[in-house]
């Protein structure tokens, strides 16, 4: 993908940041803008997350409960295109309750 000034595609345009139930982006998704937080993902994600796609020049960092405490981990991307993270690899999956995220250099 490319990107274009003149596209309609938000994830194209804007530094979009998707969470998905299943690994390997799939199922149900929803997203977040670099620079955005959530202190509590709501009772349907809430531990429900398996993979995400950082968007680039972004760090994220997800949390096992809710109000960003508990263990925490942390995906930089300081590249120009998106990065899929499966959080099964990291014993992250269905873990995850709080998400902070930075638009990064």
């Amino acid at each position: 993908m490319f990107y274009s000034p003149n596209s309609d595609d938000l994830n194209l345009r804007a530094p979009v940041n998707t969470f998905y139930e299943h690994i390997n982006g799939g199922g149900h998704y929803y997203t977040l803008l670099s620079g955005e937080s959530e202190e509590y993902v709501g009772d349907w994600w809430n531990d429900r997350l398996s993979s995400i796609r950082v968007a680039p020049r972004t760090l994220i960092i997800i949390f096992q409960h809710r109000g960003f405490r508990g263990s925490s981990a942390t995906f930089e991307n300081p590249y120009d295109s998106h990065w899929l993270v499966n959080l099964l690899d990291g014993g992250w999956n269905d873990q995850v309750s709080s998400i902070k995220t930075y638009r990064i250099g």
